[in-house]
């Protein structure tokens, strides 16, 4: 299958791709658009590289794009629904699972159900990220776990808190000195819901190393 004809026709590329932007929990407002913006992070990926793509191969729900620079990615979905794309320069991304990843570096207390993971590999930077909803049913109690958290692993830390009639979120954000490590972290509790939404963000980066 030729470059020119998804060029021509998009709809010819799987549903694992179009599903990037569209399979997103029906959560709240903010976490709806967190995870829109990682999937459409990892379709821009692949639509972008197959707009110059030198070969397309379509196959058991995957879909193989070699560009004229010789990169290859490979994007599909397994059976869990989780979606991945790997590319031959080193790059990655999984979004979508329900798995919580072993290595995650933040703690996840005790929780309903995961809603949603993703783990992006791209140079030197790794961005993996969680949502799920808790079983803490205070809001300041949560928050201040993962500012307590977030200090203990050397991070400064900035807060902001914002109420109304329909919940409150407190949004956190943290970065090391050197800019190596960053993390983010929404608590969000809504009137509508038992449960507290709390998503879950870290971002590690190789800093190129000074020359003497």
């Amino acid at each position: 299958m030729v470059a020119s004809a998804i060029m021509t026709n998009r709809k010819l590329v799987p549903a694992t791709l179009l599903l990037l932007c569209f399979t997103l929990s029906a959560c709240d407002f903010i976490t709806d658009k967190i995870q829109e913006k990682v999937g459409e992070k990892i379709a821009e990926e692949v639509l972008e590289h197959a707009s110059g793509a030198e070969d397309i191969d379509i196959e058991n729900g995957k879909i193989t794009i070699k560009g004229k620079d010789g990169k290859v990615i490979t994007a599909g979905q397994n059976k869990e629904g989780t979606l991945s794309m790997k590319s031959s320069d080193g790059s990655s991304a999984t979004f979508g699972g329900t798995e919580l990843p072993k290595d995650f570096p933040l703690p996840i207390v005790e929780h309903l159900k995961v809603l949603h993971t993703s783990d992006l590999r791209a140079k030197n930077k790794r961005t993996r990220s969680v949502m799920f909803e808790a079983k803490e049913s205070d809001v300041l109690v949560l928050a201040k776990t993962y500012e307590d958290d977030l200090n203990d692993k050397g991070l400064e830390v900035a807060r902001n808190e914002i109420g109304s009639e329909t919940g409150k979120i407190i949004m956190l954000s943290g970065k090391n000195e050197s800019g190596s490590i960053q993390a983010a972290v929404q608590v969000i509790a809504s009137k509508e819901k038992k449960a507290i939404n709390v998503n879950l963000h870290y971002v590690t980066k190789e800093l190129a190393k000074k020359s003497d």
